[in-house]
Formats: structure tokens, sequence, C-alpha cells
């Protein structure tokens, strides 16, 4: 950890709502950051909920080489946010409690963006475990083919894992992290930074994502979320009319998918209150207007 006059090379934030059964992992995390980098670094674990383990956060606050925070509201999206605020190095980062840093990945990435002060942020590949299976592959396929056009790149899917991007505390202020989406913060923050900053992709793994079952991607909280969140970056963002069209049928995808669903529930009122949402959700749900034949000829 950097001296107190010193500014340090990178800040890490770790949320966690601090539960006993997350206490190895966390700081397995913690030793992951500091293992084989030779930089300065600023650890900081923003605890928040009420449901954190007392002894854990009594521990946690006697080590010299963390920061700890506290927020009393259990939100992941406002303790991201809250992170961010308190960062003190020249870079910062992001670390779920339950993935690691490969050693020496912070050092690579810093020495990486050092060399190229054009960039506000580096975005790395890294591996995802199966913690049921034990298997461990490459999140990102291609992940440098984003580098010319990193908001198209979206289309095929998220590039930015929460660990996986490095931002220079000048140019990616704390108000990118305000008002982030739930469930969606980091697709959320690659939209918003495609359209204003400069983004550097370097296919090197740096992380490893510890996939569980009980993993929030794969809750129905989820799924359903999606919606909102498509809908709000239609609203809210200033995109191009190409990734615009995308999102609409995407959305529109959506909503038939959930219209199917219903019906095979038995349903039909809520199926056709989601087929009428997908007509209404632009020229993209014009795609699906034979879908009514299974409502009225099941």
């Amino acid at each position: 950890m950097a001296k107190k006059d010193d500014v340090p090379d990178v800040s890490v934030v770790i949320p966690t709502a601090g539960e006993a059964h997350r206490w190895r992992s966390l700081e397995q995390a913690i030793a992951s950051i500091q293992a084989g980098n030779d930089i300065s670094m600023d650890i900081l674990v923003v605890l928040n909920g009420s449901r954190y383990c007392r002894e854990l956060r009594t521990t946690l606050e006697a080590r010299d080489d963390i920061r700890v925070l506290y927020l009393p509201e259990g939100d992941l999206t406002k303790a991201i946010a809250r992170g961010r605020q308190a960062v003190s190095g020249r870079y910062y980062c992001f670390l779920d409690d339950d993935d690691e840093y490969l050693p020496g990945s912070l050092t690579h990435r810093l020495a990486y963006l050092d060399n190229n002060p054009a960039l506000d942020v580096l975005v790395s590949n890294g591996y995802r475990h199966n913690a049921n299976t034990g298997e461990q592959n490459l999140m990102f396929d291609r992940l440098e083919s984003n580098q010319d056009d990193p908001l198209m790149g979206l289309v095929r899917g998220n590039w930015l894992a929460s660990c996986g991007g490095l931002f220079r505390t000048d140019t990616v202020e704390s108000s990118y992290f305000l008002g982030i989406q739930k469930y969606f913060e980091w697709t959320w923050l690659a939209i918003r930074l495609s359209l204003s900053r400069n983004i550097g992709f370097l296919d090197v793994p740096a992380f490893i994502v510890n996939d569980t079952p009980g993993s929030l991607s794969k809750s129905t909280a989820y799924l359903n979320r999606e919606v909102d969140f498509l809908q709000r970056v239609l609203q809210e963002v200033d995109i191009p009319a190409s990734f615009r069209r995308h999102l609409h049928r995407k959305l529109a995808a959506k909503y038939i998918g959930f219209a199917n669903n219903s019906l095979a529930e038995g349903h039909k009122r809520e199926a056709l209150s989601y087929y009428l949402s997908c007509l209404g959700s632009g020229r993209a749900g014009l795609a699906y207007w034979l879908w009514a034949r299974k409502l009225f000829f099941r």
C-alpha cells in the first residue's frame, strides 16, 4: 500500500455485502490484487447493507493494507459509485468479492495505459471458471475486434466484465457511476464509455470470474430487468441509429419470448399483452405480426 503522502498507482474497489460465507473468497480476492504486482495500490472494500458478518467487518477494519467504507443501504450500484468517489489512485478498477486477478496483471495493464496516454480505459480479457465442473474458458472471443467500433461491438455481447476494465481517474469521472442500471451495471457503463471516451482492448487474460449457481445473471429478476434496461437506454441515451435499431430488435424479441412463455403456461391475456408490447416496440416488432396466429389458433 502506498505511503500516505503518495498518490497510489491504482485503486481497487471491492463492493461486498460482507456475508460470512463470502469471507474466504473475499480474502482470496484481496490476496489476488497484491500477488505479483510491484505497484503502489489502494484497496477499498465497500461494505453495504445490514447482512454483513460483524467479525468479518472487525477483521477488515483492523488491517492496514486496505480501507473499509460502509453504506447502510444494501445496493451494489451505490456501493460501486461510493467506491469510485473514494478513489485516490491514478487509475482504478473493480473486483467482485468472489473473483480474482491473475498475478502481475495490474502491473501489466497499468504500464500499458501509461504508454498509451490517449486511452481513458483499458479492457482486458479473462477466464470464466465453472465452480461445478472446474472448467475454465476465455470469456471473450476476439476481444480486440471491438477496437474499431466499441459500441457496435456490444451488439455481439458485452465486452466489459466487472473486473475487466482499468480506468484513468482524471478522465473517467465519478459521474459515470451515478445512476447505473442494476443488474446491467457494466453494459450500461460500456455504452456510455463507447460514446464519449477512448477505449483500448488488450486480449490478454487478467482475471478469473468464478461462475457460481447463485449468480445474479441466472436469476429471474435479471431476465425481467433486461427489458427495463433496454427501454432506459433507448429513452435516456443519445445513441446512433444503427445501435438503436439493434436495441429495438432485441426488445421485440424479449417481448415475444415472454409472450411464448405466458402462452405455454396458459395465460392468454398476459401473452396478448406482451405481443402488443412487441408490436409497439417500433418497426422491429412488425417482424412478429404473424405470431398472433399462435394466440388465436392454438
